[in-house]
């Protein structure tokens, strides 16, 4: 059930969001690697990652918040 929802939670990124986010925190590439490799401005990398987490970080409260409403 965590893959599964993991992997919704990165899908429901843009594709430049799902590439940076796998490669930095699934390949364990820095910011300035992502770069170079993508042919794009650090921060860029940098503004992406961080809407990406961001995301992320509400969908998981959410899912918390749903968790919780559930089970009571």
């Amino acid at each position: 059930d965590f893959i599964q929802t993991y992997e919704a939670l990165i899908n429901s990124l843009t594709i430049s969001q799902q590439k940076i986010f796998r490669l930095r925190y699934q390949e364990e590439l820095s910011t300035s690697e992502i770069a170079a490799q993508l042919d794009i401005s650090r921060k860029t990398v940098q503004n992406q990652l961080g809407k990406a987490v961001a995301q992320l970080r509400a969908s998981l409260v959410m899912i918390s918040l749903l968790m919780i409403i559930n089970n009571m």
